[in-house]
């Protein structure tokens, strides 16, 4: 798939949400659902990075596992 419709609910919205941010172009459209540590806007992902719940997430992300 080149493109597609992403959603995602609780943790799942948020890791919808980052691949979105760091690959717009696979993206063609978003529906996160009740979404765990979203900012409300795209520039504000650094700020929550900074945070350990957004560290854990990023973790998450880039590793697979929450260990």
């Amino acid at each position: 798939l080149r493109r597609f419709i992403l959603s995602g609910h609780s943790l799942g919205g948020w890791i919808a949400v980052n691949f979105a941010l760091r690959h717009p172009e696979r993206v063609a459209h978003l529906a996160p659902m009740a979404s765990a540590g979203v900012p409300p806007a795209p520039e504000q992902l650094g700020e929550l990075l900074g945070t350990w719940k957004g560290r854990f997430f990023d973790h998450i992300w880039k590793t697979g596992s929450p260990g």
